[in-house]
């Protein structure tokens, strides 16, 4: 999800940075967003913001090539016609690859993750901003466990997770789990 809206940040362009041996460098959304996302998550958890630097520096790098990409194409498109008009939105294909991967990740997380899977409605109907800015890391951490890394941290949050569960089914919320139990 946080990539399919990464990838139209790269057309917004707010200021150039000339870096000495290198191109010029627009300073966009997509530069400013990964250093929120890393800045976030290593006050969180320092271990969890440095294993997942490389996966926001990953979608940074394909958006803003992929961006690049659509408009560079745009640029060859429109010098061959006589008008030289140049969309800041390129081709367009770069944001409708965006848009139907942002969609289908949300089907995906919502339908067969939260309602058939999990039997819970989702976290983002009670915490909007907890869904876009821990949840991630939170399945990330889940990829971590599943490969056997930092094990502590996987018990202790089966342990708060099984308290919060506890106290979500004495208080008479409706879920799959409080039914196993």
């Amino acid at each position: 999800l946080i990539f399919a809206a990464h990838l139209p940040l790269p057309y917004f362009d707010t200021i150039t940075l000339a870096v000495p041996g290198a191109k010029t460098h627009p300073l966009s959304w997509a530069v400013i967003i990964p250093i929120i996302y890393f800045t976030f998550y290593l006050s969180i958890d320092p271990f969890g913001g440095i294993l997942f630097a490389p996966v926001l520096y990953t979608m940074y790098l394909y958006a803003v090539n992929l961006t690049r990409n659509d408009q560079e194409r745009q640029r060859k498109k429109k010098s061959e016609s006589s008008k030289n008009v140049i969309n800041w939105w390129g081709t367009g294909n770069a944001l409708r690859f965006a848009a139907i991967i942002h969609v289908l990740a949300w089907y995906a997380q919502i339908h067969p993750g939260h309602a058939i899977f999990e039997g819970a409605k989702p976290a983002l109907l009670d915490s909007l901003g907890g869904a876009l800015t821990s949840a991630p890391l939170f399945a990330f951490y889940e990829g971590l466990w599943y490969l056997g890394i930092n094990k502590p941290l996987q018990e202790r949050t089966l342990e708060l997770v099984a308290e919060y569960t506890a106290e979500l089914c004495s208080s008479g919320v409706q879920l799959r789990a409080c039914v196993i139990q």
